[in-house]
This record gives C-alpha cells, sequence and structure tokens, in this order.
C-alpha cells in the first residue's frame, strides 16, 4: 500500500480465523439523493455507535457495506458478532434503513493501516457476500461454513432447553441469546440464473437492546420491526421489492409466535 510517491505505507498483516458478517444497506443511493447528510447520519450514527460499544467485535464501514469480524472463532466471539448482528438490524429497520446479509467463518487477513484504516480479505467475506447477493428479503442468514464449524447451533440455541436454565436470570440470558437466531425453512434466495429458491437454515432475528429480564420486551422489539417492515413494504416501488418485505414478516411472525409460549 503506497502513501507518499516513493513511500510505502507500514501495516501489519495478521491471518485470523474467525467470523465476519456482512451486510449491504438497501436504497443506499436513493436514500442520499433524497436526504443528502441527513440520510447518511441516520445509517452511520447507529452503525458506529453499536461498533464501539460491543468489545471483540471489529467494524468496517464502507458506502453501503458494513463489515463486523472477530478476531478468533472461540464461542464468546460468535455470541458477540450475533448479538451485534441482531441489534444492528433492529436499529436500522427503526431507522428506517433495511438490510440484508450473511455471517460466514474461516480464515482471512486482517491488514491495519495505521490512520488509513483496516482492510480485511478472505474466504469468508468472499462467502458472506455470496449469499448476500443472493437473499431476496430483509434479513441476515447464517452461512454453511458456520454450521460446519459449530455442528451443534441447533442445540445452542433450543428456545425449550434455554427456559430450563436454573436460575431465573441465567434463565433469560439463555432464551434471549437463543431468540436471536431461529430456524428458518424458506430464506429466500435467488440463483444466478433467475430461479428462486427456499433454503432451509438459521437467520439472525432482529432484536434490539433489552434491559431487564422480561420476555415481554423481546415481544416488544419484534413487534416495532414487525410493523416498520410492514410501513416499509407499503413505499416500495414495486410488487418484487414488497415481496422481500412480506416474506421478512412472515417469518418473524412465526418467530414471535415461538417465543410468546415463553410468557
Amino acid at each position: 500500500m503506497r502513501g507518499e510517491i516513493g513511500q510505502v505505507t507500514p501495516y501489519q498483516e495478521r491471518q485470523r480465523t474467525g467470523y465476519v458478517a456482512l451486510f449491504d444497506v438497501l436504497g443506499f443511493s436513493d436514500r442520499v439523493m433524497r436526504n443528502g447528510v441527513k440520510g447518511l447520519n441516520d445509517y452511520v450514527g447507529p452503525v458506529l455507535s453499536l461498533a464501539s460499544s460491543r468489545p471483540g467485535v471489529e467494524a468496517i464501514l464502507f458506502s453501503d457495506t458494513v463489515v463486523f469480524y472477530t478476531l478468533d472463532d472461540e464461542p464468546a466471539s460468535f455470541d458477540a458478532l450475533v448479538q451485534a448482528s441482531s441489534e444492528l438490524f433492529h436499529m436500522l429497520l427503526v431507522a428506517n434503513v433495511p438490510i440484508r446479509g450473511a455471517i460466514a467463518h474461516g480464515e482471512f487477513l486482517a491488514s491495519e493501516l495505521g490512520r488509513r484504516g483496516t482492510v480485511i480479505a478472505g474466504r469468508p467475506l468472499i462467502e458472506a457476500h455470496h449469499f448476500e447477493q443472493q437473499l431476496q428479503w430483509i434479513g441476515v442468514m447464517i452461512a454453511p461454513s458456520v454450521r460446519a464449524h459449530v455442528p451443534n447451533l441447533h442445540e445452542r440455541w433450543d428456545l425449550a432447553a434455554a427456559k430450563r436454565s436454573d436460575l431465573p436470570g441465567d434463565r433469560f440470558v439463555d432464551v434471549l441469546n437463543a431468540v436471536r437466531v431461529r430456524t428458518c425453512s424458506e430464506i429466500p434466495l435467488e440463483s444466478t440464473l433467475g430461479h428462486m429458491t427456499a433454503y432451509e437454515g438459521l437467520a439472525v432475528v432482529p432484536v434490539g437492546v433489552i434491559d431487564k429480564p422480561d420476555v415481554g420486551q423481546i415481544m416488544s422489539s419484534l413487534d416495532k420491526v414487525i410493523a416498520k417492515l410492514d410501513w416499509l413494504k407499503q413505499l416500495a416501488p414495486e410488487a418484487r421489492s414488497q415481496a422481500k418485505y412480506q416474506r421478512s414478516v412472515v417469518w418473524l411472525r412465526k418467530v414471535r409466535s415461538s417465543i410468546k409460549r415463553l410468557e
């Protein structure tokens, strides 16, 4: 990487194995054209605020793309990334900013360029981008590489098991963690040939910051994003775009029903 002419900017490049979440902000160009700097603030502000308050989760923001990543692949790092992704999804939707994305796992190179910022490159970033591009809804999916690395994912997010935790406080933390990722039998993906397919997997649920052990707060958080998705659907310029919002609404309503049984 070159700085001034004839000089080389020093940087540290390290190979990491961790988790990478890539998000695409939908309608970014239109937002900037209509609202100028305010349109950017509605998006940039929540991202920077969230990233700075989540130790262990690194962030890169470029135009309409947000990347969260971890520096290792320990279980705690994955939980932190899922929480950050869930809260980002919620915060941006509440601010009328829809996103889609994917979380992947694997080896990547992270280059620290000092004041020039950070660059990462590697297979998990490519995989996350691949699935994000195919998604035909407003949502964030878990890529196959994560499921391969953590084979007991369904056990980690078993709501029934979480509810059986020994202590009330621990029980709620387990339930909240379980809520943030749920099974979806019909994640809508579009192939390069334009055919729609239903991928069976796991997806991130948009849940905001929960400040007390109350399942009702989780329900209220979900109600906000479902209402927002319904409203944004009405503003979509065409039926194809409306369908993306509707698919998300249908799934999140199913998630809400499963959580309601915990009350």
